[in-house]
C-alpha cells in the first residue's frame, strides 16, 4: 500500500503542494506525468485510435471528445488509468499526487487520502488565469465536498503555504 495520495480539484495547487514536498526531500510521484507518458505510448496512442477514432496528440479533439461524452472519457480512462496506476505501483514515493484519485477509485489503496482545496472563487480566477474553461474543468472532477468528505487530511491552499508545506512534511515523514 502507497502512503499518501494528493488530491483534489483543479487548480488548487496540488503540484505547487507536491514540489515543495520534494524540495523538503520527501519523495514524491505526479501522476499527471505519468498520464502524459502513457500518451506518448505507441501502443496507447493506438487504441485510443481504435476505441475513439482521435489522436491523442491532438490536445483540443480530445479534451472536446471527453467533455462532450462521459462514453468516450470512460474509454480513455480505461486506456490510461491501468499504466498510470502501474507507473504509481513502480514508484517508491511517499505521497503521490493523483488528481483523479476518486474518480479512478484508487484512493482507497493508499494509507491516507489528502485533499488540497480552496474556496471555489479562488478556483475558478486560478483556473481563468490558466486560460482555462473553469466551469468545464469543474464539471469532469468529483465535487470537492464529496472529496473532503472521504479525506484523511484536507490541506486550504488559499492561505501562506510556507506553515501548511511543514506541516504536510512533518506527516508524509512518518508515513511508511
Amino acid at each position: 500500500m502507497k502512503a499518501a495520495v494528493l488530491t483534489g480539484g483543479a487548480a488548487v495547487g496540488k503540484t505547487t503542494l507536491l514540489n515543495a514536498l520534494a524540495r523538503q526531500g520527501i519523495s514524491t510521484f505526479n501522476a499527471d506525468e505519468a498520464a502524459r507518458t502513457a500518451r506518448e505510448c505507441p501502443l496507447t496512442i493506438q487504441e485510443a485510435r481504435e476505441a475513439l477514432g482521435v489522436e491523442l496528440s491532438d490536445r483540443e479533439a480530445v479534451k472536446r471528445l471527453i467533455s462532450g461524452s462521459d462514453e468516450a472519457r470512460r474509454r480513455l480512462n480505461s486506456i490510461l488509468h491501468p499504466r498510470i496506476w502501474q507507473a504509481i505501483l513502480e514508484s517508491q514515493a511517499q505521497v503521490v499526487e493523483a488528481p483523479l484519485a476518486f474518480e479512478a477509485v484508487i484512493h482507497h489503496r493508499f494509507q491516507e487520502v489528502w485533499t488540497a482545496w480552496c474556496p471555489l472563487p479562488v478556483q475558478i480566477e486560478r483556473l481563468k488565469a490558466r486560460g482555462g474553461g473553469a466551469k468545464r474543468f469543474l464539471a469532469l472532477q468529483a465535487p470537492i465536498e464529496a472529496k473532503k468528505a472521504l479525506s484523511d487530511l484536507l490541506i486550504r491552499t488559499d492561505r501562506p503555504i510556507e506553515p501548511v508545506i511543514e506541516s504536510i512534511a512533518a506527516r508524509a515523514r512518518h508515513l511508511s
